[in-house]
C-alpha cells in the first residue's frame, strides 16, 4: 500500500490550507478504530471514547491521499508554529497573509512581542507598525520601540529578497 493516489495539486497550493487538513491519520493511509463507543445500545447513545475501550491504530489500512512524509512534515510544521506562537504571546500564525503578509511574523527586539500594523488617522491616513506593548493601556507606554512605516517595512523585505539572489522577481 505505498502507492499514493493522484489528487488536484490545487488542493494543497498553500501550506496552510495542507496544515488545516493533514492532521488526520486517514489521510496518510491509517486509520484509528473505536473513536467512539456505544454506551446505551438500546438508545444507541454515542460517547467519545476516554478509555471505555480499546483503540487500535491500524497502518496502512487503506490507500493513502497524500504522502507520509509530507503528513509528516506538516505535524512538524504544526508543531514549530505553535511554539512559535507560545513564545511571542500570538494567538494566531497568520492574520490575512495576502493583504498583510508581515503579521505575527516581525518580533518587537525589546519586549519579544509581535508588531502590529496600525492606521494613524490626520489629514492623510498613514499605516505603521508599532509593538503590541507599545499602547497596551491606553495612556501609558509599555514598550519603548519606536514605530515603523509600513513602507519601511516592504523595502527592506525587498532588498533583503534581492540579497538572497532571486532580485528578478521585482
Amino acid at each position: 500500500m505505498d502507492k499514493v493516489l493522484p489528487i488536484n495539486p490545487a488542493i494543497f497550493s498553500s501550506l496552510d490550507i495542507s496544515i488545516n487538513i493533514s492532521p488526520v491519520p486517514c489521510l496518510k493511509g491509517d486509520a484509528l478504530l473505536q473513536k467512539s463507543v456505544t454506551i446505551d445500545y438500546l438508545s444507541k447513545k454515542r460517547v467519545k471514547n476516554e478509555g471505555q475501550a480499546k483503540q487500535y491504530y491500524v497502518h496502512d489500512s487503506h490507500p493513502a491521499i497524500i504522502d507520509k512524509e509530507f503528513w509528516e512534515c506538516v505535524q512538524l510544521e504544526m508543531a514549530r508554529r505553535k511554539q512559535y506562537l507560545e513564545a511571542h504571546g500570538l494567538n494566531s500564525y497568520a492574520h490575512k497573509p495576502a493583504e498583510n503578509p508581515f503579521a505575527s511574523k516581525v518580533i518587537c527586539g525589546m519586549c519579544n512581542q509581535a508588531y502590529g500594523r496600525v492606521t494613524w488617522r490626520s489629514t492623510t491616513p498613514r499605516r505603521v507598525w508599532q509593538c503590541g506593548l507599545r499602547y497596551r493601556r491606553k495612556g501609558v507606554i509599555g514598550c519603548d520601540n519606536r514605530h515603523v512605516d509600513d513602507e519601511v517595512f516592504v523595502t527592506q523585505f525587498i532588498n533583503s529578497f534581492k540579497g538572497v539572489g532571486n532580485w528578478y522577481y521585482f
